[in-house]
């Protein structure tokens, strides 16, 4: 079975990332696309660093793009050096499951190309505004303070980026064309590796709960087995089978229906046991695989948390304290941007919230369960099960320090009207 969250990864690998197993063409194009991704994120860096901004909107504009676009290259790197890894685990987990529920893949996959599909138009959305703004015609005091501040020769002509060489003037010739056609294929890399990036938790976290799904349906078979008191057929049970067969009826007397009776309910309690043990087994193994993805995707969440708050704060610092609807596309523009940190975050502490609600169907899958038909010993592995259970299941990273659930994403919101409100009380 092919894993939900690989094709992220694959896209990451045959799009950007340089492999031992490609061709010489293949490399060379990859070293293009690194040669386009950093030939545009330096000039903006530079930009945004050394330039003096006409006005503070500016300024804050081209930060936002800056906090947005370069950690995406950086987790488009780190995220490769993890890829190996992360298919081993995925690799593992598919091995007990190769029977898995076709209707709970299908359905865990759905949902994930929704996922997808809406953090793509969220990115296109984006590009369309900055390519569209690139060819909005200044006002003449616009031009010359642009000539003045830059230096530039054509200072009309604008990138839907702004970006500086300290070589050459980006605005002369071939050199506007070269780098504003270098722009646009920069927006479309950024689209497929800022959706592949934020698909992941996404996707991994439904992957799992369909884990946990098959899970909690072990569990409700548990204690389904009945035994009759008054047997009227004879069941064999097959070694190499857990299920039992029905066999052809058989007149039996009262010595052999007392053996028959002992002898299933000893099998029913064998195969009980094992049948318990694959679900602590299982269980535990999908606890493994989640520390291991926290571990992982530490110093990534980190990026996105510190990305997330910064661009989040500015935009709606612009949006409240700078900007108004006379603004035109700069207010757009910082209205886009904002709704779509908004929805990003959001859609990835609510996939972080799935871990937890797996834990709950666990908790109810027990509580449901025909567990009074059970051996006490399955009781007390159940009891085991519950408790671990009742812990809260969020995606905790750094021993706790960022703890991922819908309340996260409420502090994200409340640390930018803090900032706004700390911004206003300064001006």
């Amino acid at each position: 079975m092919q894993s939900l969250t690989r094709y992220p990864y694959i896209n990451l690998k045959t799009m950007v990332v340089s492999s031992v197993n490609k061709t010489k063409l293949q490399n060379l194009y990859s070293s293009f696309q690194h040669f386009t991704m950093l030939v545009i994120l330096l000039p903006n860096f530079l930009h945004v660093t050394l330039r003096s901004s006409r006005s503070l909107t500016y300024f804050l504009q081209d930060m936002v793009e800056l906090i947005l676009c370069a950690p995406l290259y950086w987790g488009l790197l780190y995220v490769a050096n993890i890829c190996t890894r992360l298919e081993t685990f995925l690799d593992l987990m598919d091995q007990p499951l190769s029977s898995m529920d076709i209707n709970i893949f299908q359905k865990c996959k759905r949902r994930g190309k929704l996922y997808s599909q809406f953090f793509f138009c969220l990115f296109i959305c984006g590009v369309i505004v900055n390519i569209f703004e690139a060819f909005i015609p200044l006002s003449q005091e616009e031009t010359e303070t642009l000539r003045h501040l830059y230096r530039s020769k054509y200072p009309a002509k604008r990138h839907p980026i702004p970006v500086y060489f300290v070589l050459f003037d980006e605005t002369e010739g071939w050199q506007y064309v070269a780098i504003f056609i270098l722009e646009v294929y920069y927006f479309y890399l950024l689209a497929c590796i800022g959706t592949s990036l934020l698909s992941i938790m996404p996707l991994t976290a439904l992957q799992i709960k369909g884990y946990y799904e098959i899970l909690c349906q072990k569990i409700m078979m548990l204690g389904d087995l009945e035994i009759e008191e008054s047997l009227q057929e004879v069941k064999n049970i097959d070694p190499k089978d857990n299920d039992p067969t029905v066999s052809t009826k058989q007149t039996l007397n009262a010595t052999e229906k007392k053996h028959q009776i002992h002898l299933l309910r000893m099998t029913k309690e064998i195969n009980e046991k094992r049948h318990c043990t694959k679900i602590i087994k299982f269980h535990q193994m999908l606890l493994r695989f989640q520390d291991e993805l926290t571990t992982l995707f530490s110093p990534a969440v980190a990026l996105l948390v510190i990305a997330t708050n910064s661009a989040f704060s500015i935009c709606l610092y612009q949006m409240v304290v700078i900007l108004d609807m006379k603004a035109g596309i700069r207010f757009y523009e910082a209205l886009i941007t904002f709704v779509g940190i908004a929805f990003q975050f959001y859609f990835f502490c609510e996939s972080a919230e799935l871990f937890n609600k797996c834990s709950e169907d666990i908790r109810r899958s027990i509580i449901n369960c025909n567990w009074h038909k059970c051996t006490n010993q399955t009781r007390r592995q159940l009891i085991l099960i519950f408790r671990r259970a009742q812990k809260n299941n969020y995606m905790a990273f750094y021993s706790g320090a960022i703890i991922v659930n819908r309340a996260y994403a409420l502090s994200v919101a409340r640390v930018g009207y803090k900032f706004v409100n700390f911004m206003r009380l300064q001006n």
